[in-house]
């Protein structure tokens, strides 16, 4: 029997529970489970397959030294080790990328690295994203913004959810260059359909794994399916042309699509289309635009119960005890989070005696 769970890594003893590692006894019920950071089938007794925290990473079931987030999300004592929380860090493995990147695809494109900034983000705050907007991608992992800066040029933001490898990580911002150089490089009368837009940066993201040397990531990538079988129609496209005559096609294509069995449709360009001019890429970018948020502190929600309540405070997430940084109207404010109840938070903000009761729907006083 086959279940949509699956845990741990190392070599494990035959015959043990991949997640408490007791021995099964013979005849002892027991269920296969997939190891979605590895991709190997595991055996989960069935007391484990009970338990109702699964790691976010492996989607195994969790033993009591899992770590918790303030998001609600597990992680098996493995895949805790081998996940990157810190945003900063995050955002140094998404800039360098870009330049690891250059090596194996300049010959073809250039790549929009000056003009992409990169931001980091908890599924609490993807989860109240996404609810103000519809998104530009599918890709669980990544969101992408464009805006238009007052002097006409364009910048692009890729917002990547923290707590995953440094593998996934790489997927999902290789996925966001590529939706970049899309923008830049696609006249805007072409016409694609989102499934082969997804296709094609997927299949950038495919081509930088590889060059990385990350082969369980980019097998994993094929097997998502992301772009309902597009990126395997531009793999098998890929085995007979060139990427020059693939990243042709996508600018001035005839076709809205690839199709499989079908790999000589890339050669079919539509002649109404100019080539885009491209302005010279900046060397230093700009500084990123002033973020404005409401002129004081305002509890926006509540979410969860008990201890793990989170509270949405202007821009920030916390939970007791936790400390964030709020924008309240052009300024950044250090803000820890005190208490939680039904429908208030305590806060104090950071320099300040004085501690605030913040009420949903508005309304705040001292306390």
């Amino acid at each position: 029997m086959l279940l949509s769970v699956a845990v741990m890594a190392t070599e494990w003893p035959p015959g043990a529970c991949t997640v408490c590692l007791r021995f099964l006894e013979e005849g002892e019920l027991s269920f296969r489970a997939i190891d979605q950071v590895e991709l190997t089938e595991r055996e989960v007794c069935a007391r484990c397959a009970a338990r109702p925290e699964l790691c976010f990473l492996c989607a195994l079931p969790t033993r009591e030294n899992r770590r918790t987030l303030s998001d609600g999300r597990h992680y098996c004592a493995r895949d805790a080790g081998r996940a990157v929380f810190d945003g900063e860090q995050i955002r140094r493995l998404s800039r360098d990328l870009v330049f690891r990147m250059q090596r194996p695809l300049a010959r073809f494109m250039t790549l929009p690295g000056a003009q992409i900034d990169w931001e980091v983000e908890d599924v609490t705050q993807r989860s109240h994203a996404l609810a103000e907007g519809p998104a530009r991608c599918r890709h669980p992992a990544m969101r992408f913004t464009v805006r238009e800066e007052p002097d006409g040029s364009t910048r692009y933001t890729v917002v990547l959810v923290n707590g995953l490898p440094e593998a996934w990580l790489l997927s999902a911002a290789a996925h966001g260059v590529a939706h970049a150089w899309l923008l830049e490089q696609v006249p805007t009368e072409r016409r694609l359909t989102s499934s082969t837009v997804e296709g094609f940066c997927e299949w950038i993201a495919w081509h930088t794994l590889e060059s990385l040397g990350q082969r369980t990531e980019a097998d994993r990538l094929r097997a998502a399916d992301l772009s309902q079988g597009q990126l395997e129609v531009f793999l098998e496209v890929d085995r007979v042309y060139d990427m020059f005559r693939i990243l042709e096609w996508v600018r001035f294509g005839a076709d809205d699509r690839l199709v499989a069995g079908d790999t000589d449709r890339v050669r079919r360009l539509d002649e109404r289309l100019k080539p885009v001019r491209r302005e010279p890429e900046q060397v230093i970018p700009p500084g990123p635009a002033p973020v404005r948020g409401p002129d004081e502190l305002v509890l926006r929600s509540l979410l969860g119960a008990g201890n793990r309540r989170l509270a949405l405070i202007n821009n920030v997430t916390l939970a007791a005890g936790e400390e964030g940084r709020a924008h309240v109207g052009t300024n950044v404010v250090r803000l820890r989070c005190l208490e939680l109840g039904d429908d208030w938070a305590v806060v104090q903000v950071q320099g300040s005696e004085e501690r605030q009761v913040l009420r949903l729907g508005g309304g705040s006083g001292s306390k």
